[in-house]
């Protein structure tokens, strides 16, 4: 087995990186957060693999020794890895990635390696698989570990195919959830202040719905509560999905049932505060629209049920 110490780039990590055979294959392993806790081939490993002597430090084997085993193993997966992985980092190839302060990202994996080069001392940062990362206060349990989940993070990106989805608002292009997740953690280092206006959200209008007493809804279980108490149709019937029913708590929703078919589900992303609309009137597994507001869902959710269903919701939308 060889064994090497990499300094992060931001010069206060210091990770290690194996390199080892198992059952007649060549394996690596590093304790940085993209290789210990989501298991992925990182640039580390990567480094090492090419070549790079620059952020070895020691006591460390020799990259000799290293050279000496991937010629013993010419067709190993991570040298299959590192291709895939280099191949990522051109620009030709990988048209999803942009440039900031110089610096190219391509992905969540460059994006946590950037952020951990801006966040100083008194943030943290970890990543969940490829599809979370989060960006802390440096606050301790009793034995000295990091609380890293969601509740204490200043801000998370979720990462779901092709969307970037934060607390007030999502994209579906990288380059602009990249940028604000960056200029947001440079606001908050420079004036402790979140988050960032982006023209998206500058552009969407936020509607305000009112009942018919002039009573704000603002929320899924007040709208729920609203058309239980004044919807009354024998086709029609309604249900609420409160967060701790749900499995996973992740979620609240309002269920349209036709006939005893679902046919409109409203639903709340609780952790992003971001919504999305099933519409399975128009085919069996339904038409999905995403809100980054509860009034744009709102009046969507509201124009399908009086448009389609010819039910009279009668709630004001300013």
């Amino acid at each position: 087995m060889l064994e090497y110490k990499i300094i992060s780039s931001n010069g206060y990590n210091i990770y290690n990186v194996k390199i080892y055979v198992e059952k007649d294959e060549l394996k690596a392993s590093c304790t940085c957060p993209a290789g210990k806790k989501a298991g992925l081939f990182c640039k580390h490993i990567s480094s090492l693999l090419n070549g790079d002597k620059s952020n070895i430090i020691e006591p460390s084997d020799s990259i000799e020794l290293l050279e000496k085993l991937l010629v013993e193993y010419p067709n190993s997966n991570i040298s299959k890895k590192n291709n895939e992985y280099l191949e990522k980092r051109d620009p030709d190839k990988y048209k999803k990635g942009f440039i900031y302060n110089n610096v190219e990202i391509n992905n969540i994996i460059d994006l946590y390696n950037y952020l951990e080069t801006i966040i100083g001392n008194e943030l943290s940062i970890s990543m969940v698989g490829e599809n979370k990362l989060r960006v802390h206060n440096k606050e301790y349990l009793k034995n000295g570990k990091l609380k890293q989940n969601d509740k204490n993070a200043i801000i998370v990106m979720h990462i779901n195919g092709d969307y970037y989805s934060f607390t007030d608002r999502y994209f579906k292009d990288w380059k602009k959830a990249g940028e604000y997740y960056i200029k947001n953690i440079e606001n908050y280092a420079n004036n402790r202040t979140m988050f960032v206006e982006s023209e998206r959200s500058k552009k969407n209008k936020e509607y305000i719905i009112l009942d018919k007493s002039g009573n704000k809804i603002n929320e899924i279980d007040l709208l729920f509560k609203y058309m239980k108490k004044n919807i009354f149709d024998e086709k029609y019937n309604i249900r609420y999905l409160s967060k701790e029913e749900d499995y996973d708590k992740a979620n609240e929703a309002i269920y349209v049932f036709r006939n005893k078919e679902n046919i409109i589900v409203f639903n709340k992303y609780l952790n992003e505060n971001t919504y999305w609309i099933q519409n399975c009137l128009i085919k069996k597994d339904g038409i999905i629209k995403d809100f980054n507001n509860f009034g744009k869902a709102c009046k969507y959710f509201i124009n399908i049920l009086e448009k389609d269903l010819n039910i009279n919701i009668e709630l004001k939308i300013m």
